[in-house]
């Protein structure tokens, strides 16, 4: 079998056995007070990324810079974001 004809068949049969549950969340103003904002990664901690440098393929390292201040670096290509200059004092 062609992995996309797999791929079809998981789906159909993940999109049946949820519509066999027949059940459904409504999203009202209740469920959306629920949630909270919680800082991922660089790009939601100031919402803005001033510059992006990678490290040429097949490396999955890159930096970002944060323009409310901050570089950050990941070696999984964005899953994870560690900040570089946090044990260094500010000038």
């Amino acid at each position: 079998m062609r992995p996309i004809s797999v791929l079809s068949a998981l789906a159909a049969t993940v999109v049946s056995g949820a519509a066999a549950f027949g059940q459904k969340t409504p999203l009202d103003s209740a469920t959306i007070a629920g949630f909270r904002w919680r800082t991922v990664g660089p790009a939601n901690f100031e919402g803005r990324v001033a510059d992006v440098v990678g490290i040429p393929s097949p490396s999955k390292t890159f930096f970002v810079a944060a323009a409310g201040g901050g570089i950050w670096k990941t070696t999984n290509a964005g899953t994870t974001f560690r900040p570089v200059f946090d044990d260094y004092p500010v000038i």
